[in-house]
């Protein structure tokens, strides 16, 4: 992934923030675009910024508020990727979320594997939009009916294009 990504983190508490601000940071394809305390400022900054990523906080006091507002953002800004985090992983929890548009729930304390593969999946998105994909594509080879030799025609074909091209 050779696409830098900004993030704008929205986390209340400081240290929580510095963690996932070096997590971020220690991935080498993101910048930080901006981070606020508290919810209000946090939309207004990625408002004016648009980043490619905007981390919120998820927690139990102001739960309702966050969901409705990430919900609000995601509407208006359905390019940018949301990630939530949060202490609860209930699957009421990631049903909500996921009704809000978010892309990911991180769990904290956070694990940087997670990080490492939600920020994965969103530069690899971001590259298919862009059209800058890995150059993959996908062949299909089937028959509605068996017997008719689909397998065998798939199996030459793989080892052709390895031939051809060296890749897998």
């Amino acid at each position: 992934m050779s696409h830098t990504l900004s993030v704008v983190l929205v986390h209340r508490d400081p240290g929580e923030r510095n963690q996932l601000r070096a997590a971020f940071e220690a991935t080498g394809v993101v910048k930080i675009a901006g981070e606020r305390p508290d919810l209000r400022g946090g939309l207004a900054l990625a408002r004016q910024v648009r980043p490619d990523i905007l981390v919120l906080e998820l927690d139990r006091r102001g739960q309702e508020e966050t969901l409705t507002a990430a919900s609000q953002y995601h509407l208006e800004n359905a390019d940018v990727t949301l990630l939530l985090t949060t202490d609860q992983l209930d699957p009421d929890t990631l049903l909500r979320a996921m009704r809000t548009g978010a892309a990911d729930v991180l769990r904290r304390p956070f694990d940087r594997g997670a990080l490492g593969a939600a920020i994965e999946r969103v530069g690899a998105l971001k590259a298919r939009k862009t059209g800058a994909s890995s150059g993959r594509t996908v062949i299909t080879v089937f028959s509605n009916k068996g017997g008719l030799g689909c397998t065998t025609i798939a199996t030459n074909l793989a080892v052709a294009l390895r031939r051809l091209t060296g890749a897998r």
